[in-house]
């Protein structure tokens, strides 16, 4: 309820997916982590580069990203066509015992979330993780806010609605190659065209998504 409020007060809350994959639970069912995977949130998976610095990107490797489908809640209507597609072109799925496919879906999107060069004891050294990507995207509404709050327009509150009604292919760049497998199942969800359970509608493009707003 109090995510709901914070929407309805224009509050856009950003939460990491986890760094757990698919939520392996004794290897038997699939358990995402909350509050990612509250109807009310903006859940942010990760990726990486497919080599160096720059360039296309893939799922995230050094760990798995959070992602998968609720056993509580169920999928709101603003991502059921998009994940309704995942099902339909994705035939590499785990066992159907292990999730709820009706249930709310995560992650909503994705940025990069590996790699990032930090200054720890004077020393530069690398990290990496969904709470690295989550504040990517974090800056990144509060962009589009900027964008929207200089043009006397409210800002976007909560944020997923309009994120799964753009209709641009390019607003955000697809991310179809990796997974979110795990050391316990041996079995996750993988990346497909369009939305799916690891890196959600992809990684945002900046400079489409600022011409929406």
């Amino acid at each position: 309820m109090e995510f709901i409020k914070s929407g309805a007060r224009g509050i856009s809350l950003i939460i990491a997916s986890g760094d757990d994959g698919s939520g392996c639970i004794k290897c038997k069912s699939f358990k995402p982590s909350w509050p990612a995977s509250s109807a009310y949130v903006t859940s942010v998976g990760a990726t990486t580069f497919f080599a160096g610095n720059s360039g296309a990107e893939k799922a995230v490797t050094s760990f798995p990203s959070g992602g998968g489908f609720s056993p509580y809640d169920g999928a709101p209507d603003y991502q059921k066509a998009a994940v309704a597609h995942y099902f339909k072109v994705e035939t590499d799925l785990p066992d159907q015992s292990f999730y709820n496919a009706s249930g709310r879906a995560t992650p909503d999107v994705a940025a990069l979330g590996d790699h990032y060069a930090i200054t720890l004891g004077g020393h530069t050294t690398h990290v990496g993780g969904t709470s690295a990507s989550t504040p990517v995207f974090a800056a990144i509404v509060a962009l589009l806010n900027d964008i929207r709050l200089n043009n006397r327009k409210p800002v976007l509150g909560f944020v997923n609605p309009w994120l799964y009604s753009i209709t641009r292919p390019d607003a955000f760049f697809d991310v179809t190659e990796g997974d979110n497998a795990d050391d316990c199942c041996k079995k996750g969800w993988s990346c497909a065209p369009g939305w799916d359970p690891v890196t959600g509608l992809g990684t945002p493009n900046f400079a489409v998504l600022k011409t929406l707003v």
